[in-house]
């Protein structure tokens, strides 16, 4: 689960509460808005401590981020279980998900159902899809795809991307659900649609290998850049077997060692992702002249330094 994204949507859900609160509250979102959070959290802290739900549910969130005050998930658990006890589902959601991650307190699957749970019932989209992962993967209940497709499909009827991305996976390869091209489809393109990266690489294979769609190699080719292009190792792999074989694009070693590189930096050292990348680099390099390697190189550094900060 991705954390980044839930806090985005953690934050629309709490900007759109908060500014129907009152006094420091108020005070808090337009400061929040203005980007002066040190500011914020003063006034969001002020109605905290006076017992205020969604003030609570937003200082918590600030010190998960680290705006306006260190980053502190311990604090931020404090905020939150004070909120989610007063019946705030996205405190709740928000709960659950530091439990689950160990953040702040010791890794609970337990305690983070619990707290999934009650946003669900609560219709929150977050809780709803953290629910529906969880009964998909068997973390802290028994495997339960009928309840975790349940779950999800109400998340993703909400436009929660991770469920759809997720809906797509179940669709098209889980033993506990039929297949279904023509569904996994659907939520793929929704959540790709929504820039997830995995639903992304996903919708680019099928396009590819006409799974529930008729074989369209330049929307293939589109969405798996898409993907590549966001980082995942996977697509990029993708990416550098097409242009090695000139498969549905033109034959362009350079471009398929850029890929090559980039996909192996993507994977985890020792892992045989990143084995097999690394031999698929050392064979490519037979193949080219030692100026397209440099070339190659040279734009997969280019690639980097344009995608992270810093160019670290």
């Amino acid at each position: 689960m991705k954390r980044a994204i839930l806090v985005a949507c953690l934050l629309c859900f709490l900007v759109a509460a908060c500014t129907r609160q009152y006094g420091s509250v108020s005070a808090g979102m337009t400061a929040y808005k203005a980007r002066d959070y040190s500011a914020a959290a003063a006034d969001f802290r002020l109605a905290a401590q006076h017992g205020d739900a969604p003030a609570q549910a937003m200082l918590g969130i600030m010190y998960v981020q680290g705006q306006g005050v260190p980053q502190d998930y311990a604090k931020a658990v404090k905020w939150f279980r004070l909120a989610a006890r007063q019946g705030h589902a996205i405190a709740q959601a928000s709960l659950g998900l530091l439990y689950y991650h160990g953040l702040g307190v010791p890794r609970d699957y337990a305690k983070a159902l619990k707290w999934f749970r009650l946003a669900a019932q609560q219709g929150n989209a977050a809780g709803q899809y953290n629910l529906g992962f969880m009964y998909g993967k068997g973390q802290g209940v028994p495997l339960d795809y009928a309840k975790a497709l349940k779950w999800l499909r109400l998340a993703a009827q909400q436009g929660d991307a991770g469920a759809q991305g997720m809906l797509g996976i179940l669709y098209v390869n889980s033993p506990g659900v039929p297949q279904n091209y023509a569904k996994a489809l659907k939520w793929d393109r929704l959540a790709a649609q929504q820039g997830l990266g995995m639903a992304q690489y996903d919708l680019g294979v099928m396009y590819q290998q006409g799974l529930g769609v008729s074989v369209n190699y330049t929307k293939a080719l589109k969405w798996l850049r898409l993907a590549a292009d966001q980082g995942l190792g996977v697509a990029q792999a993708k990416l550098a077997g097409l242009y090695v074989t000139g498969q549905d694009v033109p034959q362009d070693y350079v471009e398929a060692y850029k890929w090559c590189k980039l996909s192996k930096a993507s994977f985890k050292p020792g892992t045989n992702s990143y084995k097999m990348a690394g031999t698929a680099i050392a064979e490519l390099s037979t193949m080219m002249t030692t100026a397209q390697i440099a070339q190659g190189q040279q734009e997969a550094s280019a690639w980097w330094a344009a995608h992270h900060k810093g160019g670290s």
